[in-house]
């Protein structure tokens, strides 16, 4: 987080009557926050508006870096399986660094599309265009049937042979 990011957060923060306005706050909040996703302590900044009681004390830097952790971690709970995309050319080094620059990303905005875009980003990709069209059932199952037909008799399922008679 920059310092004009951090006096922006310390402007939503007092406007919600959560910290005092002082001069030079946003310096200090950069400091204490420097290595914090804006993204991420924007979205803390707002629970904690929506939260927070009249009984509770002022929020510090502290108190949003806690957040953010935790944040991060409901994120990363949440992220679905990696699909590596084939741009990389299976070079174990490109696929590691995008690898890990995708959970950061996904772990700051906690959006698959985000964190896939960043990613590819960093990575000097173009995002993987996903077809969104679905395949019907019986074209998946005709695919997966094809590549297993087999000339025993009786016929078998992969590995398992299918004994006359049976149901």
């Amino acid at each position: 987080m920059n310092q004009t990011e951090a006096t922006k957060l310390v402007t939503v923060l007092n406007r919600a009557g959560l910290v005092p306005a002082l001069d030079g706050q946003g310096a200090v909040w950069q400091l204490a926050l420097n290595d914090v996703a804006y993204e991420t302590a924007q979205v803390v900044a707002t629970t904690m508006i929506a939260t927070r009681t009249s009984d509770q004390r002022w929020v510090t830097p502290g108190d949003v870096r806690a957040a953010v952790t935790t944040q991060r971690k409901v994120n990363l709970e949440k992220m679905p399986g990696i699909q590596v995309p084939d741009a990389l050319d299976g070079d174990p080094d490109r696929e590691l660094e995008w690898r890990r620059t995708y959970i950061d990303a996904f772990a700051v905005s906690g959006d698959g599309d985000r964190a896939l875009e960043v990613a590819c980003a960093a990575s000097g990709i173009g995002v993987p265009v996903i077809d969104p069209a679905p395949r019907p059932v019986t074209a998946v199952i005709e695919t997966a049937a094809h590549g297993r037909q087999c000339d025993c008799s009786p016929p078998c399922l992969g590995s398992v042979r299918v004994k006359e008679g049976a149901r």
